[in-house]
């Protein structure tokens, strides 16, 4: 199934805008859902997952959208006010830490930015969903032959796209998450801060490994076997 992404940050209208795609889509018998974190305490839990979403449309197949509501601040604390939705010092944290969807990044495109006082452009984002065609798979999704030439190749560039990954995803993390990586149900154990040079250091620990210890069956997930000798040495 389709998935839209509704990014903003604290009080940026996203559940208003969610509730005029369930009414559209409904009215176009479209079958739809609504993922929602209102149930959660929301000064509590706020982690960014929009790039680990990506990574789980990827893995699927399937396409999606992202739709960023992009409210002023004092818009915003208006409305936090007005529905004690945070505490203030939450809110001002959460407006600083936010970052914004960007139209030329892959997990946010197509990004279809609205302020609010603009309408949902709703036919084109049913159009896109409908029409366009779901992203192939990249070589990290696809189980590598250990008999392929090209193999070694293969490999640096399946572990370097997951390292991007991780140091994607760790920008908005919280400590104790779980990230998902394409190509693979194996996650990430995200249990205390890496630097990048930490990541690399480990990246080519595994690829010295690798080469004297190829993986004994053909169509060998490497992506998965690197998660797991990441999550045993990021300890």
């Amino acid at each position: 199934m389709p998935l839209i992404v509704i990014s903003g940050g604290p009080c940026s209208g996203k559940s208003m805008r969610a509730q005029e795609l369930l009414d559209y889509f409904q009215t176009k018998s479209m079958p739809v859902q609504i993922i929602t974190d209102n149930n959660l305490d929301r000064n509590a839990v706020y982690a960014g997952y929009r790039y680990e979403l990506y990574c789980i449309t990827k893995l699927y197949q399937t396409v999606q959208c992202t739709i960023y509501c992009n409210t002023p601040a004092h818009v915003a604390r208006e409305w936090n006010t007005a529905n004690r939705r945070y505490d203030p010092s939450i809110f001002d944290a959460l407006v600083q830490r936010y970052e914004p969807p960007e139209g030329r990044n892959r997990w946010d495109a197509p990004l279809f930015e609205i302020t609010p006082e603009d309408q949902l452009p709703l036919e084109q984002i049913a159009d896109y969903l409908a029409n366009k065609r779901p992203p192939p798979p990249n070589k990290s999704t696809v189980n590598l032959p250990i008999s392929d030439t090209n193999f070694l190749h293969d490999v640096d560039r399946v572990t370097q796209d997951v390292i991007d990954s991780i140091v994607q995803q760790s920008k908005m993390a919280v400590l104790g998450q779980q990230f998902s990586i394409p190509g693979t149900t194996e996650k990430i154990n995200w249990n205390q801060n890496h630097s990048v040079s930490d990541l690399r250091r480990i990246r080519q620990q595994y690829l010295k490994f690798i080469k004297t210890h190829p993986p004994s069956k053909d169509n060998t997930n490497v992506t998965a076997m690197f998660v797991q000798f990441l999550n045993n040495n990021l300890c």
